[in-house]
């Protein structure tokens, strides 16, 4: 928020184009009027409570250096995609031991990986699912009536054929 008001205060116009993804979503709402500062503070704490609520695991997230299709093949099924940077380079999450296993796997035949710090949590996958849905019960509070966001604004947290469903076109507790 601070450094969004810093660049808008040296270049005093309202941007062009907003573009968030997950936890940068929270930012972008906030660019594009839908969210205030203090929404967006309690909104980045609640999230966090939710997490250590719900925690029960140790999870991880890792990015490799190949596509979906090839990686999908020889994943673990307690591996889930959980983000697509390129189409040679893909995010996983899962239970951490199982995480490293596949990471050393695919390291001993010269695929690049990198284990992310994440907390030891499992971002973007179903391990999150229980944290979910205490959030969306903390947002009700935060976010009590929901906000038309404008065209202004990208999410690459869902894919572009659901920009126009109504869940995505609004910032709101769902």
């Amino acid at each position: 928020v601070a450094l969004f008001e810093a660049i808008k205060h040296v270049l005093p116009s309202d941007p062009s184009g907003i573009i968030g993804h997950s936890a940068g979503d929270n930012i972008a709402a906030y660019a594009d009027g839908c969210l205030s500062a203090e929404q967006v503070i309690l909104l980045i704490d609640a999230v966090a409570r939710a997490l250590l609520a719900t925690k029960t695991y140790s999870g991880g997230m890792a990015t490799i250096g190949l596509p979906w299709k090839d990686i999908q093949k020889m994943c673990p099924p307690d591996i889930y995609l959980s983000g697509e940077n390129s189409q040679s380079n893909i995010m996983v999450s899962g239970p951490s031991e199982s995480l490293k296993s596949f990471a050393k796997k695919l390291q001993m035949n010269g695929v690049f990986v990198r284990l992310l710090e994440t907390c030891e949590f499992a971002p973007h996958s179903p391990y999150m699912e229980a944290a979910c849905e205490l959030l969306r019960n903390y947002l009700t509070e935060i976010i009590p009536i929901k906000k038309l966001r404008s065209s202004k604004w990208l999410s690459t947290s869902t894919l572009e054929e659901d920009w126009g469903s109504p869940e995505v076109q609004y910032v709101s507790d769902v």
